[in-house]
């Protein structure tokens, strides 16, 4: 027998015996969840250094608060460690704008960070509703399918794409919901446990502003858990909690009007109108957000919100929820997992259809992931049947149509998705102001008064000294040299020398 007397394995032995010691000492469903926990991490950042639009100007105010917040533990306005965050007429929630902070005190201010945070948190969401699902089936495949289509819901992906607040939200609602099903599972309730839930419920009501409506209404929800020995457990959830709202209001009560600001400029909720009226409208709008045609056709018709060429939700998340609500309402009516998942559901749209408009896509965040939670059921009893039957067949198709219509989606969102509206021409004029050497730069603000933070960003990303970027006053002249950036496509100055003109916006220096 001749031996191999080379001492240096060769490089496909080696990875041959790392494949086979992983093999032995983790179980093959680990395997595929390491597996596709790469892929998704793939999927949700591959093309965040690469995002050409720009900042938004809400996403520009957040991040340019957790600059000023990682600087000097004060926000723009100069108030120390804010619960709420002023910003052009409403005020942002605290929740990413601290974490946001935190990474610019590590990494410095940059575009990639606040990007790459919030895609990672819709990544962290679809993994975390896979466990979920995996718990509740008590079956791998399940979570491992629940996993894969969440990744690839529209939904899911284009709320990560974009640095608002609403982007931490499905991974804090998945951790709320994993950690009540852990908590239910085990027929009791501890004080810690009761405060880890309290924590999740503040975290969602601090988070975005429809948590104000929606956690408390999902905390009504555990009464579905009350049984004997466990009511104690809730009470004192409900207890923590209130306690926990105290410092929302306090300010709500220093600051009148502060947090209701923005739902009076987009409500229909106003003196003049009778409760009846009001009532009309919010029905009206409640149906409209639960319109399935518009979840699968269209989606959200604001174009920053969604790329348009196919609905929101993929077909079978939707075929999935209603045949497992089906399978609750018949087979489990008194299992109080599945009466709080069909409650989460129907309260889901409630703060939204406060409001003007339908299917906003940030407002309705939480109907995709309690539809999810709806689909686990259906995704377990067609799995759970013979091979060869018409579920496993049905099975095969839907994952096979979740697969088409992830890819259409993926195609679509990077052929349209530059083509949205985020301050096109924003950032090339500002970069043609700076280029101008030891010239301060004055933003001249038009109709929207508010577009002067994404000065303050850039500024910050840029590395420029604070006071290199002014602000002027309404209808106050610049003063002559100084380099101006205006708004308005159409916009003309009188005696100046144009340097830019791109989008929106031009940069001239004033005579």
């Amino acid at each position: 027998m001749l031996r191999n007397n080379n001492p240096h394995p060769s490089p496909k032995w080696a990875l041959k015996y790392f494949i086979a010691g992983f093999h032995f000492l983790c179980p093959p469903y680990l395997t595929l969840w390491f597996g596709l926990a790469l892929l998704m991490l793939l999927l949700y950042t591959v093309s965040v250094p690469g995002n050409q639009l720009g900042f938004y100007i809400d996403e520009s105010s957040v991040a340019y608060n957790a600059f000023t917040i990682a600087q000097s533990g004060a926000d723009e306005h100069g108030a120390p460690w804010p619960l709420y965050f002023g910003a052009f007429g409403e005020f942002k929630n605290p929740t990413l704008i601290y974490l946001l902070a935190g990474c610019i005190r590590l990494f410095g201010p940059s575009i990639l960070a606040p990007r790459l945070v919030c895609a990672l948190a819709g990544w962290a969401a679809a993994l975390l509703l896979g466990l979920l699902a995996r718990r509740v089936a008590e079956d791998d495949r399940v979570g491992l399918a629940t996993a894969f289509t969440v990744a690839l819901t529209p939904w899911f992906f284009e709320v990560s794409r974009l640095v608002f607040e609403v982007a931490l939200y499905p991974l804090l609602l998945a951790l709320f919901l994993l950690a009540l099903r852990w908590i239910s599972d085990r027929g009791h309730w501890s004080w810690s446990e009761s405060v880890l839930l309290s924590l999740l419920l503040a975290l969602l009501t601090y988070s975005y502003s429809t948590g104000r409506l929606l956690a408390p209404l999902l905390a009504l929800g555990l009464m579905f858990f009350i049984r004997r020995g466990a009511y104690r457990g809730i009470l004192l959830t409900w207890g923590i909690y209130g306690l926990l709202l105290l410092p929302l209001l306090i300010f709500a009560w220093r600051h009148p009007g502060a947090l209701s600001a923005r739902l009076h400029q987009t409500s229909y909720i106003t003196p003049e109108r009778s409760w009846i009226n009001i009532i009309a409208h919010f029905v009206y709008y409640y149906a409209r957000n639960l319109n399935p045609h518009q979840w699968l056709a269209h989606g959200d018709p604001n174009t920053r919100h969604h790329v348009p060429g196919m609905g929101s939700l993929l077909f079978p998340t939707f075929a999935l929820a209603v045949l497992g609500a089906v399978l609750l309402l018949r087979r489990d009516r008194r299992d109080p997992w599945g009466r709080f998942a069909i409650h989460g559901f129907a309260v889901s749209p409630i703060p939204a259809s406060l409001a003007w408009g339908a299917q906003h896509t940030l407002r309705l965040i939480a109907i995709p992931v309690f539809m999810t939670l709806l689909a686990i059921p259906a995704l377990q009893w067609l799995g759970e049947a013979e091979q060869g039957s018409r579920r496993r067949a049905a099975l095969r198709w839907l994952i096979l149509l979740t697969v088409v219509q992830g890819a259409v989606f993926q195609t679509l969102y990077y052929w349209r998705g530059p083509q949205r509206d985020f301050d096109f021409g924003f950032v090339a004029c500002f970069d043609a102001a700076t280029a101008l050497p030891d010239k301060p730069i004055y933003i001249q603000p038009d109709k929207d008064q508010a577009w002067y933070i994404q000065a303050k960003w850039y500024g910050a990303v840029r590395g420029l000294e604070t006071g290199k970027v002014l602000r002027l006053n309404p209808g106050a002249p610049p003063p002559a040299g100084a380099v101006v950036i205006g708004e308005g496509a159409g916009y003309k100055c009188e005696s100046c020398r144009v340097i830019k003109r791109q989008g929106d916006f031009i940069v001239y220096l004033s005579q």
